[in-house]
């Protein structure tokens, strides 16, 4: 009985928190929206920066049981509580005769906003029946995405301006020194449950990755010149002939404008030096995918599929790409430990 209770009132919590922002978002502007879209953004790696969240719940937290997402919520709700007191920090004020300038109470209010945004998203994993109506927050903010420099300028100028009054300097801000490109990347975030995957993209370039992973097997252990050859040849890369070290460089896949190849070799200064990797990088839509190919023989390669840097946002369709992967047909999977695994072509 009090555990039902208890459900009972957390989930009453989340609703409310999912129906107070989806109306703030639904009658605001889009500079509005694209400020709590711009705060959300920078805070989200405050929020998990210090690991007490996996960064992905926010991407999938349906992966997540209902414990470890209350968790999480509870988290940042703790967070929203603590920081954000504007009739506290009202009252100390009228005691000496002051008062909280518009726009310092603005921004409070939109940070607080900010960190109900990622408390919805996690809140869609326990509130299912909830889940249209975060759809339409992340709609909602991503309508306001072309007026997120305005918004962006704004935070900064707010912010710069409240360093002055208390006397500090830009280095104690927090988004005057956001680097501008990291920071726009990072409104580009938007949870893959809320966004519809094109089929057929998806297909395409699955495919294109699983006929290089398997073709470029027979690169392994092949003397340099060789590799050079046939990726010129065979896969028509364009690799200098007078470039006198190609490793490590990547070359665009004439097939597929998401894909480029590389390959590295076991000694450099040895001119009979053979392939050691086969390394498969993504780019714009698969952009932040990883595929190495290491040796394990003549002609043999075991790959590993991982995102290239874990501080950069992973687009949904290279998401998507990266899951899939491992369910490819013809390939069988290795799984070492719990944070290592392969992928090997079948015989």
């Amino acid at each position: 009985m009090l555990g039902w209770l208890k459900k009972k009132g957390q989930d009453s919590r989340i609703y409310m928190c999912i129906k107070e922002v989806k109306w703030e978002l639904e009658t605001a502007d889009q500079i509005k929206r694209a400020r709590i879209l711009a705060i959300a953004s920078a805070l989200r790696n405050y929020c998990f920066s210090a690991g007490e969240i996996p960064i992905d719940v926010l991407d999938r937290p349906l992966d997540y049981s209902r414990n470890d997402l209350m968790l999480f919520y509870e988290y940042i709700e703790t967070i929203r509580n603590n920081v954000v007191q504007i009739p506290h920090t009202k009252k100390m004020l009228g005691k000496f005769g002051m008062e909280l300038p518009a726009f310092v109470e603005d921004h409070a209010k939109m940070t607080r906003k900010a960190l109900e945004v990622w408390m919805s998203t996690i809140g869609s994993g326990i509130a299912t029946e909830r889940r249209d109506d975060v759809r339409d927050i992340w709609k909602f903010l991503a309508q306001s995405k072309p007026f997120i420099n305005e918004a962006m300028d704004q935070i900064v100028d707010n912010e710069r301006t409240t360093l002055k009054m208390t006397g500090q300097t830009d280095e104690d801000g927090v988004f005057v020194n956001y680097d501008r490109d990291e920071w726009e990347s990072a409104c580009e975030f938007v949870p893959s449950q809320f966004v519809t995957i094109n089929k057929k993209e998806l297909h395409l370039n699955l495919d294109r990755i699983d006929f290089l992973m398997g073709y470029l097997q027979k690169y392994a252990l092949m003397n340099k010149s060789e590799v050079v050859a046939c990726l010129n040849n065979e896969l028509l890369l364009g690799i200098p002939s007078n470039m006198p070290d190609p490793e490590r460089r990547n070359f665009p896949d004439p097939s597929n404008k998401n894909l480029g190849v590389s390959f590295n070799c076991d000694d450099l200064e040895n001119p009979h030096r053979v392939c050691q990797q086969i390394i498969i990088t993504g780019y714009e839509d698969l952009a932040n995918l990883l595929i190495i190919g290491t040796a394990s023989g003549p002609g043999t390669l075991h790959f590993t599929v991982s995102p290239e840097s874990n501080a950069r946002p992973i687009p949904t369709l290279s998401r998507a790409v990266q899951e899939q992967i491992w369910k490819l047909p013809g390939w069988e999977v290795h799984n070492i430990s719990r944070s290592y695994k392969y992928l090997t072509k079948k015989v």
